[in-house]
């Protein structure tokens, strides 16, 4: 059973929906900004969904991305819960997970991103970013492609590459 407004504890959360280039978020950023102190808490309920509706998601392909920092908001060391797109499992996220990512066609207008509390902490999610492919660039039909590592070679930056 699918839980769509479920009860949770709420701090600051931003959802990124279709939209094109930069968006100021009233927050004064002359580029883009992600505030990693924000966080939704989702305390109730196995299963509690985020639906993206950007209009046209049926048959298109979409890059979605869910960040998580940890805090220890529920005043444990650790936390695991899985992560679901659509009916489909996309990844265990435990306290140590900075983010996840996925390429995404949906056969359907909307998109909906589910954590699944598997009894191990309370699931929750710092941001969650959705953005257009170029059918072009990417053609793999139905279904996802999972990011599992990504690698700098012989870069000099010591910060996260998205």
């Amino acid at each position: 059973m699918v839980q769509e407004k479920p009860s949770f504890h709420f701090t600051e959360f931003f959802f990124s929906l279709h939209l094109q280039g930069f968006v100021n978020v009233d927050c004064g950023a002359s580029n883009e900004f992600t505030n990693e102190k924000s966080a939704r808490r989702f305390p109730n309920g196995t299963r509690n969904c985020c639906t993206l509706k950007p209009g046209q998601a049926k048959n298109n392909a979409y890059l979605i991305r869910a960040s998580f920092k940890y805090r220890k908001h529920d005043k444990k060391h650790r936390t695991s819960f899985d992560l679901y797109i659509d009916v489909n499992y996309w990844a265990t996220v435990s306290s140590s997970t900075s983010y996840e990512e996925i390429m995404y066609v949906s056969q359907a207008d909307d998109v909906r991103v589910c954590l699944v509390n598997t009894g191990n902490g309370v699931p929750f999610i710092t941001a969650l970013e959705q953005k257009r492919l170029d059918d072009d660039i990417y053609r793999f039909g139905y279904g996802f492609l999972r990011l599992n590592w990504r690698y700098d070679n012989g870069g000099r930056l010591k910060s996260s590459i998205r």
